[in-house]
C-alpha cells in the first residue's frame, strides 16, 4: 500500500511540473505533437496507477470499500474529462486504464449485483467518452471563435488606417473604441 500512494505521490509531482512548463511554453502557441504524445504517454501512467487500485484494494467481501473505490475512480475519470477536454488522447488515456480495472473486478465477482455494477462502470465508461466529445466540440469552438475575433480585428484596425483622415469610433458611452494614428 505504500509502494503505491509513493507511486502515486511520484507521479502527480511529475505531472503537475510537467504540465507547469508546459503551460508557460505553450501560453501563446497551441500544443504541437510532440507534446501531445507526451501528455498522452503520461495521463495513461497515471492511469495506469490509478487503475491499480482497483486491483490492489478491491475486496469482494466487503462492499463499502468497493463503492468507495467506485466513488475514488470515477471522480478521477470524469475530472479528467473536465480538465482534458482540449486533448482527448491524453484524456481517454487516463480514463481508460482507471476505469477498465474496476470494472474487470465487479465483472469477475459473477454475483448479480456486481455484474450490474460492472455493466454500469462501461456504461460509464461510455458516457463519459461522449461527454468528452462534446467538451472537445465546445473547445474548437471557443478556439475557431477566438482566431476569428483576432482577424475581424486586425482587419478593422488595417481598414482604420487606410482611411486618409483621422478616423475615430465611440461606443455608446463615447468612449474611443478605435482610431487611426492620424486622428
Amino acid at each position: 500500500v505504500a509502494g503505491w500512494v509513493g507511486a502515486i505521490w511520484l507521479i502527480s509531482a511529475r505531472v503537475w511540473f510537467k504540465a507547469r512548463v508546459a503551460r508557460a511554453r505553450l501560453s501563446n502557441r497551441p500544443p504541437g505533437p510532440r507534446f501531445m504524445r507526451r501528455a498522452t504517454l503520461g495521463t495513461s501512467v497515471a492511469g495506469v496507477a490509478w487503475g491499480t487500485s482497483a486491483l490492489i484494494f478491491f475486496s469482494p467481501e466487503q462492499a463499502e470499500l468497493q463503492l468507495f473505490l467506485a466513488l475514488v475512480l470515477a471522480g478521477m475519470a470524469s475530472g479528467i474529462i473536465a480538465a482534458g477536454a482540449a486533448t482527448p488522447p491524453a484524456a481517454v488515456s487516463f480514463m481508460l486504464p482507471v476505469l477498465l480495472p474496476l470494472a474487470a473486478q465487479f465483472l469477475a465477482q459473477g454475483t448479480r449485483v456486481s455484474l450490474v455494477l460492472g455493466i454500469l462502470a462501461l456504461v460509464y465508461i461510455v458516457a463519459l467518452a461522449g461527454l468528452l466529445r462534446i467538451g472537445y466540440e465546445s473547445f474548437h469552438d471557443m478556439v475557431t471563435a477566438g482566431e476569428r475575433a483576432r482577424t475581424a480585428e486586425e482587419r478593422l484596425h488595417e481598414s482604420c488606417e487606410a482611411v486618409g483622415d483621422g478616423l475615430v469610433i465611440y461606443d455608446a458611452a463615447l468612449n474611443v473604441v478605435v482610431h487611426n494614428s492620424r486622428y
